[in-house]
């Protein structure tokens, strides 16, 4: 991979973390590598089709967006599967590609630069001791709070640590989706004794959004079997979660007993001082100098998670950068407007379940609520549906209503239709589960 291409990526891979999600970055955005770039066109490769059909329907057009910021030009986006690279190109990804314990776990992330508050206080002395005294008195460690808060931040931090006090330790991180993802792969192609070889055979094992595994009875048998394989035999399990193992409620009660053995630690939101200290140690990172003015209003009207306190800065410096402008209170207004939205609270009803899906899948909410058949508007609309089921408990006659049908039945048809696929695993799999966390996360 040549050195132009290297940056150009890396510069995209920046403005992506700010928009997506940790779980949608971890699972789809992470491990795709860059091939080949022209005037007119950047090539992708990902492992599986799976991936290829996400990346195509979902991440294309932000990954344009993230082109255009950088290089400030329109770019299409070619996706291709490993098969589908040259034979020249296939091995020089090979030669680059690292051992998935040093793939994943990023070396940003550490305790040096984690800000400690009230609100993180004891999470951040029970990840120090796992850290200290792997697979003591502190097996499982589980770590659960809202989205952006540093979960996965201490858990890499741990491994990070692990791994240079005790180079001998193979340490491995995975997004539960992955290891889900993975686990399917390993069933088709009949390959379980490896998959089980590859997630026992380690010393400390690090899995993030474990609450991804509810409802995947195959997933959590396996995850119940691998937990049981480590803890038995002395090696350190740390779990992050959206919220406490008593609380997930369509979770096996083994596995919600298991969570809480070792020590449940909750990440609350950063107080304002913490906020406050946390945009300074960022600001010193990125060598910038920013007045404590800025500062202090950033910390005033950002105050959900520690991610839009870093998206706001990025903003912030980007402007200044690319722009050549002065970090003034005037340009720190203008930044803060993009996460305003974020900060309010909104409600779960049917037009926001609509809006979640018509952005998920780049189709209209007046297409959603249409008689029109085109294949994509029948997706959206019929994982609408569902959701308004699922999520809301609305009756099937109540459903048809607001979506302007004559009949029930069409509901009927439509949530067992989504039902049958998400079973099946997949495309809409993957998208039931992702909306279903934009849901939880409004």
């Amino acid at each position: 991979m040549n050195q132009a291409l290297l940056e150009l990526w890396t510069n995209v891979l920046i403005y992506l973390e700010d928009k997506i999600t940790p779980v949608g970055y971890e699972a789809w955005i992470k491990n795709i590598k860059p091939v080949n770039i022209t005037t007119e066109e950047l090539t992708l490769s990902v492992d599986t089709l799976i991936m290829k059909s996400m990346i195509e329907q979902r991440y294309a057009e932000l990954i344009k967006e993230a082109l255009l910021e950088t290089k400030q030009k329109v770019y299409q986006v070619r996706v291709i599967t490993q098969e589908e690279i040259p034979a020249e190109e296939t091995e020089k990804i090979m030669q680059e590609k690292e051992p998935i314990e040093n793939e994943t776990i990023l070396s940003k992330f550490t305790f040096d630069n984690f800000v400690i508050g009230s609100g993180n206080r004891f999470a951040h002395a029970a990840a120090l001791a796992v850290s200290n005294e792997p697979a003591t008195a502190h097996n499982p460690l589980f770590l659960y709070g809202g989205v952006g808060l540093g979960k996965t931040h201490l858990m890499m931090a741990i491994g990070n640590y692990i791994k240079k006090n005790n180079p001998s330790m193979k340490v491995m991180y995975i997004s539960a989706e992955n290891f889900t993802t993975e686990l399917v792969e390993a069933l088709r192609d009949n390959r379980m004794k490896e998959f089980r070889s590859k997630f026992r055979n380690i010393d400390v094992f690090l899995v993030d959004d474990i609450q991804f595994i509810e409802k995947k009875g195959k997933t959590e048998e396996e995850f119940f079997h691998t937990f049981d394989a480590l803890h038995q035999s002395n090696k350190q399990i740390v779990l992050t979660c959206d919220c406490a193992p008593e609380e997930m409620h369509d979770l096996e009660d083994r596995l919600k007993s298991r969570f809480s053995w070792g020590i449940v630690a909750k990440i609350d939101p950063p107080d304002y001082e913490t906020r406050i200290a946390i945009l300074k140690k960022k600001a010193a990172m990125k060598n910038i100098t920013i007045s404590d003015e800025v500062l202090f209003f950033i910390a005033e009207n950002i105050s959900n998670n520690i991610r839009e306190l870093e998206g706001v800065l990025n903003r912030i410096i980007s402007y200044h950068s690319l722009l050549n402008q002065n970090i003034t209170l005037e340009l720190a207004k203008e930044a803060v407007k993009g996460f305003e939205k974020n900060n309010q609270k909104k409600e779960v009803n049917p037009a926001f379940i609509i809006d979640c899906c018509s952005r998920y899948f780049r189709v209209t909410n007046d297409g959603i609520l249409s008689q029109k058949r085109n294949k994509e508007l029948v997706v959206a609309r019929h994982v609408a549906m569902y959701l308004c089921r699922e999520e809301l408990g609305l009756s099937h006659p109540k459903i048809a209503k607001l979506f302007n049908r004559k009949d029930h039945s069409t509901v009927i048809h439509a949530c067992q239709s989504v039902k049958e696929s998400y079973d099946e695993g997949g495309v809409i799999h993957f998208a039931v589960d992702a909306l279903k966390k934009d849901i939880e996360q409004k």
